[in-house]
């Protein structure tokens, strides 16, 4: 998800009032598609997204260690 210009869109799904639901947006998307995983493509990714991008990350690795297990 995400590409060329993105930065914007990224800023608003991960900020705190929203993170929890873009998460869990990303992961019945993926399991309800059989998909095992989620490719982040936040462009370009300044400096000052860094603690944003890595909440969203470590909310994502969390929610998504619930599907290691799920056979598809």
């Amino acid at each position: 998800m995400g590409g060329a210009g993105s930065e914007s869109a990224f800023q608003a799904a991960t900020s705190s009032a929203n993170l929890p639901v873009f998460i869990n947006n990303l992961t019945n998307f993926m399991a309800s598609r059989g998909y095992d995983g989620v490719d982040i493509d936040w462009e370009p990714l300044p400096a000052s997204d860094a603690q944003q991008y890595t909440n969203m990350v470590t909310g994502l690795w969390s929610a998504l260690n619930g599907f290691r297990n799920i056979n598809y």
